[in-house]
């Protein structure tokens, strides 16, 4: 039957419509970080019902997995929504992208400097792992001074980083 809304829809079925409670379903938000995003113009109601609701389509569902995924990359929201503001500043299409040209290859940078920074906490956190195998077998008190005396260093020279940032 579709939800009543004010005006056609065009190009979207009533019944294709969603309220932002689905969204938030759909997605894995909160409708409360829905309504923020809304605030901050990154997503927008295609429709309202006639009761005033906020009604949305797949194409807002895409955004928010997509400013997720920008998120989960360490991107702020701030930036998200520059980047997004782009495309709606009016210019030509050849202005436009040369501005996110320039926007997305910052973003990219920083993306690419995170995924450096992961590996080398994957390297410490595996090297931990092997260290932490032949810890099995120790009698001591975990402690820095003798994490250095212990039988295993010569097969761990060095105590690895992520190990000694938490000994006392």
């Amino acid at each position: 039957m579709g939800i009543p809304v004010k005006k056609a829809a065009t190009g979207v079925q009533e019944w294709d419509l969603l309220t932002i409670g689905e969204v938030a379903e759909r997605t894995g938000k909160s409708v409360r970080a829905l309504h923020y995003y809304e605030e901050m113009g990154l997503i927008r109601p295609h429709v309202r019902s006639q009761g005033g609701f906020r009604l949305f389509t797949e194409h807002t569902v895409r955004q928010v997995e997509y400013i997720s995924k920008l998120q989960a990359a360490g991107i702020s929201l701030a930036a998200i929504k520059e980047m997004a503001g782009i495309l709606g500043d009016g210019g030509t299409g050849g202005e436009a992208s040369e501005k996110l040209k320039a926007a997305l290859q910052h973003r990219l940078d920083e993306v690419r400097g995170l995924i450096r920074g992961l590996v080398g906490l994957e390297a410490e956190m595996t090297k931990a792992l092997e260290v932490l195998t032949d810890c099995k077998a120790c009698a001591l008190k975990p402690a820095l001074e003798n994490c250095q005396i212990c039988g295993a260093r010569a097969k761990h020279p060095t105590i690895p980083p992520i190990m000694e940032a938490f000994l006392s």
